[in-house]
């Protein structure tokens, strides 16, 4: 089911105890929803991070949607595609596993092999 107060107590927490850490895949704010993305520079090496989540959301408010940044294939390939022009390297960090699978199946084999 889906809860909001999680999301926003979250981002809370990491704002107020960690504010040099920054956050993926979950958002506020409609605005920030659409940065999908971090380059993080270190040395001179520009590393590209995006995160996104495969894992349906019961009951979530079609109002509240841009608060997880969904699986949609071609909206992760635009982004590791853009991600690649600015970086280095790309990290690409996907959560497609439910809480009693050891292994993948067919859909979440299909999904990664199409982002790689």
């Amino acid at each position: 089911m889906f809860k909001d107060k999680g999301i926003y107590n979250t981002i809370n927490y990491w704002k107020e105890n960690h504010p040099n850490i920054n956050h993926l895949g979950i958002s506020s704010t409609e605005s920030q929803s659409e940065k999908y993305d971090f380059i993080f520079n270190k040395n001179g090496i520009k590393i590209g991070i995006i995160n996104f989540n495969g894992i349906v959301v019961k009951n979530m408010p079609k109002n509240k949607k841009y608060m997880i940044n969904t699986i949609e294939i071609s909206k992760v390939q635009n982004c590791i595609g853009e991600l690649k022009k600015q970086t280095d390297f790309v990290i690409v960090c996907m959560n497609l596993g439910g809480q009693t699978y050891y292994s993948p199946n067919k859909l979440q084999i299909k999904m990664v092999r199409a982002l790689i």
